[in-house]
Order: structure tokens, then sequence, then C-alpha cells
């Protein structure tokens, strides 16, 4: 095992109410077993509930805790979760005339607040951290029962920084070393198990920052030696930056039972600055490698730091000169708001550095082998920075040869950018976000890590072009660029246009019996791009969605919106193919509807048609009208065939007279329609940018026909929009997926009207779109979490080159819904192993005692099932104790298939992507009367029940109460530290001990220069 090394003595005086002689072993080692917050359970044999009770374990943020009972009856102890399901921690104390006494305390097996309480918000997840807790007083042989004492329980200790801690290590508590850091930079942390095979420990650990934020630490766990037995173990590195002096909470899960003593030691780095355009040395081994006989390294780890600002970029070249054996662990730390960044293990090569705030930045070399001998070159430079004016229609940037450039723009609101990026030979440069290519670095985003990765939400290709669509919030951007060929000088060429917010609001429309579609709509007018017609400007716009609502987004367009657009035009080109030589002829007007040559019958002679917008119908004039043929019904491209579309009406008599053909529209071939041809009408025009069609000559004319003027009529208006939906969440700089039980509403594709009055209703063309949770599933409401969003509306893929306008509202059925309240007073009568019966009058126990239902209510179903959906909802507005478990009797009427129940409650967000669970299922397919039982964290919840059933009428009678439920917190106990004029002498702690014990505290007095001295905290 590794030799212990002390470094600073350090003397403990302690001062305490009670039990001096007890603590003063525990505490002058800085450990302190600390049980908080006890809790009684008085267990009554007489209660008509029985001898039972109810808790909940409530942990702190970022803590860990173990839970043990005592007492001195048979027991039986449950953990439970929220919805009454065994976790698998159930104790039993069953010894029927035994001395119980030797049975407790007894753990309960399981740390409370496990790795999902670790969050960066001092948030709990409810779900899995809260523990709910039933106790009895199982096969109790006493009349009057004692009390039984939970309690949480973990082992505490204090480290300072430069000093060192040995502690015996008990598998059953977790353990809490608080770390005492008095300087900013990197740690290196050096522990040992002290056991036979330290190799063999197995464990999880958790560092918060002073400020509650979890660290990425980099812990290395094979330090071996090659002269102290080859191979072995020794230590293990524990290595973090800190960006904050005070006590940093390290947190120990421990499960090897082999016993042991955790041994650390707070070891100091070398540091030394790193600047830019200089050749420094990393390594234990100086200029030309000469190794003496009998000499070794050691174990050590140097530092290098780097100054720069927010938003700076540095580029660093680090080669190996030579390494004996294993090479160094190599980390690099950057500054970060919320900390630092940790790059962990990086090899030789070049590396970018990126301060997303002002700070310092790190570059650590650690040896891992006793022994080893190495010398590394590190090479540093800063990163060019250039301005770009975004909205530019086009910049450029010469990128020699393996340099790299900066690209900063700023953006003073939120907004929707298309960008478009030409990169020439032969390096090819190209633009990147660490390694993300087409993607920008958002500079004040609120994320943890101090940035985010903005990438594009929509690429397309128009005529060989590529546009990159991005939604950008307002702030600073950027982005490197560098050659994709190092070797060689590029240009790299981007241009962006920018579309601002919209000042309306989509209106919400509050939707009742019998009314299901809206009648408030916001009409968007999306204006062509100025250089590619297919393509609108996209709009961004509001949607303020009420707290509790099940809501849909409805898309209409309309003709009488679009009245500006062109009824008629002329086709953009005309082909004939002949079908003697299978060539494709063409002349301007009059034109010839087929082959003229008057050598073989024109039957399959082909007249083809072309134009940007697809059309209904056509008006032929001919200067000869044909005689004696006959034409087939038209064939359109439908991709990749073509499609016959019948004719509702010819006018032209087959071209033999001036008239109308109209189409029939509702042909699905019509519908298929689409650009393209699978034929090369023309090496001169490019056949995909046309709607197409052929008209066959079916029947010989005696008298060709002659086409004076083709018009097109009733041409539509045809094209897609694509939606992102954005919600503020508090974490990233916006949540594309919005907080739960929102979800992207669908894209409307092929939207489409048209000009012909007697098209069958194509004047509009309405679309709905859920934006609430699981559209394959339910229930369809969005819980507590209402708010403005944001809706992104990109069209794109538009056959029509103008403007085109859209209607736009919000349907919330919310009100279909039958809506009740329920304050919740009482306790239980029964518990709910003892409900048996239940009727119209009330629900009974074993005796047969009857139960009166506190509610009583009903609903026409027909009237409240949405539009949408088959079922109806009656939601019931409760409001009791938080953190109370809680019981629901349901006896229902009127339900002949099943019904769902869910748990609706506002709960705190755990993470960036926003609130967890607030819509819980807690049955399904639910076809009785029955009784549940849950566990509530809030003092406001909706039970939702959505309900199948071909019955008029459905009725519920229901029965709410509460248990005594009694809460445990958790302990969160902190060192304290408050540098004093000489932050290396002084050290004060106070540790809150049980009120049975009293209040320690402790100072520390440390020895330096042959003086002591001493610092006692204040009360």
């Amino acid at each position: 095992m590794k030799t212990k090394i002390t470094r600073r003595k350090i003397f403990v005086i302690l001062a305490i109410s009670l039990f001096f002689l007890f603590n003063v072993a525990m505490l002058s080692n800085g450990l302190a077993r600390t049980i908080q917050e006890d809790v009684i359970f008085n267990l009554d044999k007489e209660d008509p509930l029985g001898p039972e009770g109810y808790g909940v374990i409530i942990p702190s943020p970022n803590t860990l805790g173990a839970v043990t009972i005592d007492g001195s009856n048979q027991g039986k102890f449950t953990i439970m979760d929220w919805d009454g399901s065994p976790t698998g921690f159930e104790e039993l104390v069953n010894n029927p005339g035994e001395d119980i006494s030797i049975h407790y305390p007894m753990p309960l097996d399981d740390y409370i607040t496990g790795t999902g309480s670790f969050t960066n918000n001092d948030e709990i997840d409810p779900w899995s951290d809260i523990g709910w807790l039933n106790i009895s007083a199982y096969n109790a042989e006493a009349e009057t029962l004692s009390p039984f004492t939970v309690n949480t329980v973990f082992d505490y200790f204090v480290m300072e920084e430069g000093g060192s801690l040995t502690a015996p290590v008990n598998h059953e508590h977790p353990m809490q070393i608080d770390v005492i850091v008095k300087s900013r930079g990197p740690k290196t942390l050096q522990f040992d198990w002290l056991m036979l095979n330290p190799a063999a420990a197995s464990y999880n650990y958790y560092l918060i920052s002073p400020s509650g934020k979890v660290l990425n630490p980099h812990t290395y766990f094979i330090p071996i030696s090659h002269t102290l037995n080859p191979g072995t173990e020794l230590f293990n590195t524990f290595k973090f930056t800190a960006r904050e002096t005070g006590a940093y909470r390290l947190i120990f899960e421990i499960f090897h039972t082999a016993p042991s003593s955790l041994y650390f030691e707070f070891l100091t780095p070398q540091i030394s600055s790193l600047p830019v355009n200089t050749a420094k040395f990393a390594g234990n081994s100086e200029g030309v490698l000469s190794i003496e006989a009998g000499s070794y390294a050691d174990w050590q780890t140097t530092c290098f730091k780097i100054s720069g600002s927010k938003g700076d970029f540095f580029e660093v070249d680090i080669f190996e000169d030579y390494a004996t054996g294993f090479t160094p662990l190599i980390d690099i730390w950057t500054p970060c708001g919320n900390g630092y960044l940790l790059y962990m293990s990086v090899g030789t090569g070049t590396h970018e550095i990126y301060f997303p705030t002002s700070g310092v930045a790190y570059i650590t070399f650690s040896d891992m082998i006793f022994g080893d001998w190495y010398r590394y070159s590190l090479f540093l430079e800063k990163f060019e920075t250039v301005q770009y004016n975004i909205g530019d229609p086009l910049t450029e940037f010469l990128i020699s040869d393996d340099e790299s450039k900066v690209i900063q723009f700023s953006l003073p609101t939120d907004a929707i950018v298309r960008f478009n990026y030409t990169s020439l030979p032969p390096g090819n440069p190209q633009v990147y976000a660490f390694g993300t290519p087409r993607a920008f670095i958002f500079r004040d985003s609120k994320e943890l890590v101090c940035y985010d990765i903005n990438s594009n939400i929509l690429t397309r290709t128009v005529d060989s072009t590529d546009f990159y669509w991005h939604y950008m919030p307002a702030g600073v951007y950027r982005a490197v660029i560098r050659n994709t060929n190092p070797t060689a000088n590029g240009i790299f060429q981007i241009s962006s246009t920018v579309s601002d917010w919209s000042d309306d609001t989509i209106p919400i429309n509050a939707l009742t019996y019998p009314y299901d579609n809206p009648s408030e709509f916001v009409t968007i007018e999306f204006e062509p791009d100025s250089a590619f017609d297919s393509l609108k400007n996209p709009v961004g716009i509001d949607i303020d969605i009420p707290d509790m609502s099940q809501v849909r987004l409805n898309t209409t367009m309309r003709v009488i919106d679009n009245d500006g657009a062109a009824a008629s035009s002329f086709p953009s080109h005309l082909y004939t193919l002949n079908d003697t030589d299978l060539v494709y002829y063409t002349s301007g007007y009059p034109y010839p509807a087929f082959s003229t040559d008057g050598m073989d019958s024109e039957v399959n002679d082909y007249l083809y048609i072309g134009a940007p917008t697809r059309w209904t119908g056509m008006t032929f004039n001919f200067s000869v009208p044909g005689v004696g043929g006959s034409i087939a019904n038209p064939l359109v491209y439908t991709d990749p065939a073509w499609g016959t579309v019948p004719l509702d009406n010819d006018g032209s008599s087959g071209f033999t007279a001036d008239g109308i053909i109209e189409l029939d529209i509702s042909d699905s071939d019509f519908d298929d329609w689409t650009k393209g041809a699978d034929d090369d009408l023309d090496p001169n025009i490019d056949e995909s940018d046309y709607y197409w069609m052929a008209i066959r000559c079916s029947g010989d004319y005696s008298t060709v026909p002659i086409i004076q003027q083709l018009t097109l009529l009733n041409n539509t208006i045809r094209g897609d929009l694509l939606f992102l939906l954005i919600g503020e969440s508090g974490y990233e700089y916006d949540d594309y997926w919005g907080p739960a039980g929102i979800i992207q509403p669908s894209h409307p594709s092929n939207l489409e009207v048209s000009f012909d009055d007697d098209d069958g209703g194509h004047d509009i063309d309405t679309r709905e779109s859920f934006i609430i949770d699981n559209p394959s599933a339910d229930p369809w409401t969005i819980g507590p979490e209402g708010g403005t969003y944001k809706l992104l509306i990109i069209p794109e893929q538009w056959d029509y080159p103008g403007s085109v306008s859209v209607q736009f509202a919000v349907e919330n059925f919310w009100d279909y819904t039958h809506l009740g309240t329920y304050d919740i007073q009482n306790i239980p009568n029964l518990h709910i192993t003892d409900i048996t019966n239940y009727t119209d009058a009330g629900y009974s126990n074993l005796t047969g005692t009857i139960y009166d239902y506190d509610l009583t209510t009903e609903y026409n179903h027909t009237e409240i099932e949405p539009a949408y959906g088959g079922e109806s909802y009656f939601a019931l507005e409760c409001t009791g104790d938080p953190y109370q478990w809680t019981q629901l009797v349901v006896y229902v009427e009127g339900v002949t298939a099943d019904y769902e129940l869910y748990l609706i409650q506002d709960l705190p967000w755990i993470n960036e992507n926003g609130p967890n669970s607030e819509i819980t299922t807690i049955d399904s397919t639910i076809n009785s009367n029955r009784t549940f039982e849950f566990g509530v964290f809030s003092d406001h919840f909706t039970l939702l029940f959505e309900v199948i059933t071909v019955a008029e009428m459905v009725s519920f009678k229901i029965a709410l109460s509460q248990y005594d439920t009694l809460a445990l917190i958790t302990s969160d106990l902190r060192a304290s530290y408050t540098p004093p004029l000489d932050p290396g002498l002084v050290l004060a702690l106070a540790i809150v001990i049980p009120s049975v014990v009293g209040v320690v505290i402790i100072v520390y007095i440390l020895k330096r220069k042959g003086k002591i001295l001493t610092k006692r905290p204040g009360p």
C-alpha cells in the first residue's frame, strides 16, 4: 500500500455542549455521523386504519443518505413508488418470542436520492428520488405499541486543500467529504481504499461545487508502479478544476463490503503560463533524454494556464518529443460560468480551445506510471476573428493552408436565418462549430455548458444550390473556417438572409359543443424569395398557449386570400413528338398540334405542354381546326411514371373546334402530378422546373389542327410548410421540443387551392396539426406548463412564383371537458385492501358498513367528446396537502368500455428538457369500480378521466382523502469556509449534530513557521 505522507499538522479543538467524551473520538478525525430530521411513527392497534403508518422521504438536492429504522416491535417496512408499487426495498422483523432489540437499528438497504437527484438546477426528480414509506407493526405482540423511529444517515468528513484524510468505510452508509478549496485552478486528489485488493473497490462518486453545480471530474483508476509489485494498483487520481473557492461536496456511494478505510491526499500541482506563439515543454525530464541507472521519475501533475476573454478561440499543438513507456494523461479545462468544461484524455495533435466566458483555461499533464519518462512540446496560437454582417448577400474569406479563422456576427432579435455557402478548391474551406459542419456556436446561450451548437433545421437544394435554415435567438454567434485540405489555399463564400418576427400572435379559439371549427384566424403573407420562385420568406409568430388545454394548430389556405394570383397564364414550352422519327419539335405560333410531315398518320403523335404551375383547364384557339381526328385523355407526369387525368369537359371536340378543356382534378393522378419529365425534351432547358402534360393523337386527322393561342386556366397554388415549435426552457437557449406535453406540429405538404369555380371545393384547403403530447396515444392534453411558444413557418417547394397567404389558428377543446373540483380534507375510512364492495349509495368494508361518496357528478358524453377523438374527458381539479399519500375511491356508471386515469400536476424542471412527467398514468383500461392510492407532490393537482363509452350519460361518484403522511427530510450539510487574512492558516467549521448531542464547533489551528494562530467562528 502507499506510504502516507503528512503534509501539515492540524490540531483540533472541540467545543461541545453534551456527550463530550463520546464525540471527541468521532470528531477528532473530522467525522460526524449525522442523523437529521428523525420521524417517529406512533402506531395504535385501536386506530380504525390499524397499526400502520405512511411516510415520505424527501431528499435535499445533491445529497445522499441511507435510511434506518429503530424500534422494539415486530414490523414491516416498505419503500414504495409514488403509485404504491414496491421498489424491492422491504425489511421484515418477524421473530415472535425473541429479543428483537438485536434486529434494530435496521438499514433499509437503499440509499435515498440516487444518481437522478444530482442535478445542476438544485431540483430533484420526484418520480425516482422521493421514496414513499409504509410502516406496519407486523404481527406485533404488545398491546401498547412503542414507536418506530426512521432517520437518514451518512458519514461526514472534512478535508482542506493541501491536507490528507483517513476515514473508515461503512458500506451501509454513503460518505460525504467536504473538500475545502482555497484557490482556483486545477486540483488533484489521490485516494486509496487501504484494502488487500483496492481494485475490488466498488463505488460511485459525485462532486458538487459550492454553488450546487455537479462537476465532471476525471478519475483515473490505474496508476501503477514498475518497482513496487509491478501491475498492482496503488491509488486512484481524482482531478477537477475549481472555478470557485469554498466547500466542494464529494459524495461516495459505497458497494464493497470488505473492511477498509479511505485515504485521501490533496495534492498541489505545478502551474505555469502558456503564452501564444512560444514553444513550451512539459514532462518529468528536461532536455535530451538521458536516464541514469537507478533513477526514476515521480508521480506529478504539471499544468499550463491560458488567459482569455469571453469568445476567444485558441489552437494548441501538442507533440510528443519522447516517452519511455506509458504516456501521460492530458486534459484540457476551459472556463464556464458554472465551472469548467473538461476535454479529457486528449492526445497529440491540434486542439481548439474556446472561452465561453472570460477566465483561465488549463492544460494538465499527469504521470500515470511511476518510473516512466516523457517530454512534450506545446505551441499556442490565437485565431483571427473576422466580422461578418448577417444578411449580406455575399462575403468572401481567403483561408491559407492550415490557417483557421473565426467568423463572428450578432443578431439583435430572434430571427430565422437562411445561409448559402460556396467552398472553392483546392482548399475547399468549410465552417465548423467544434467539428459540426455548417453550424455555429451560440455565445449567449443559457445552457449549463455556457454555449450551444446552433445547427440548421432545414436543408433544401434549389437549382443545384444548397440552402440551410437556422432558428437563431438574439445573441452573438461564432464558427471556425478552415480548409478541408490544409495543404492548399481556399476561398470560402457565405451569404445569408434574415427574416424577422411577426408582431401578430396566432389566436386561441376556445371551442365548445357543438362548435369544432375556429372562427378567429391570423393571415400571414409569405413573400417570394428574390432569387428563387419556389421559396418564400419564412415567418416567425408567437402562440400564447394556456395552461391545461387540448390544442391543435389549424392551417387554412383560401382562394379569397390569394385572389391576386394569376388565374390564367400561357405555357412556358410547347413540343411536338413525331411518332415517325421520335424527334421533339418546337416552333412559334401558329403551332401545329401534331406532325404535319404528311408522310404517315398523326396517330400516337404527342403534344407536350410545360408550365411552372399546375392548371385545371385550357382554352384552345385554332388558326386551322383539326378535321376528322381525335385526342386521348391527357397524361401528367407523376414521377416516375405518367398518369392519365380524365376530362370533365372537352369543349374543343378533340381539337376540331375552338373551346375549353376542363380536367377532372378529383382524379388521384392529378394530385400526384409533380414537376419533371422522364424525357429529355430539350437539351437547353431543365425539365424538372416545370409541370408537364402530354396529349396523344388517338385518331388520324385529315387536316392537322394548328394552334393560334393556348391559354392555361385556373392555375393552382400548391406548396409545403415546415413548422418548428419552440418553447423557452430556462436552461437551453430554446428547447426545440418544448416542455413535456408539447410536440412538433406535422408539416402540411401539398397545401393547395385552385381558382376553378367548378373544381368541387378546391378553393380551400385545411389541415389540422396536433401540438400536444404523443399524437399516437392519450391523453390529448397539455399539462400545467402553458406560456408563449414560438412557431417558425418556413414555406418551400411552392409551384406559384408570387406571394402566398395562409391563415392560422389554434383550436382549444379544453372547454369540451367536464370539469369538477374537490377540496381534500378527510383521512381515509379504510385501507385499500379493506374496501370490498361498491354500491350506488357508497362503498363498504368487510363488516358491510357503508361510507358515502363525497362527490357525485354526471355529464352527457356526446356533448363532451372532442371533435377529433372518440373519448370524453372528466377533469377533477383537486386541492390538498403536498407530499401526502392519497386515496381515491371511484364508482362510475355509463362506461360501457373502459376509462384511463391520469394524474396532472405542476412539477419542477429536473433538466434542460423541461418538467418531468407532469401528465402521468395512474392506470389504464379500467373497466370496474376501483380504489387507487398514490403520492402527490403539490397542493394542486388534477385527476383526468378519459372515458370510452357508447352510453349517452356518464356519472362518477368519488371519495378522496389523504393519510397523515410523515415527512423525513434528508440531511444537507456543508462545511463553511471564509478565507481569512492569511487563507492558508485557518479553517472554521460548524457541524450541526442532532439536538440530543448538541452543537459541535471545530476550530482548525494550522502550524506554520513555528507559530500557532487560532481563530474561532462566530455563533
